[in-house]
């Protein structure tokens, strides 16, 4: 079960990035966390 919990928060987590990029762009950290 802990796998698809840290699945769900690390998706979850993509999603708000994704968001944010379109948004108004990520910053360089962001973008290298996403490309991981």
């Amino acid at each position: 079960m802990a796998e698809s919990k840290e699945q769900d928060a690390l998706l979850k987590r993509i999603n708000e990035l994704a968001h944010k990029n379109k948004e108004e762009g990520l910053t360089e950290e962001e973008t290298k966390e996403r490309d991981r």
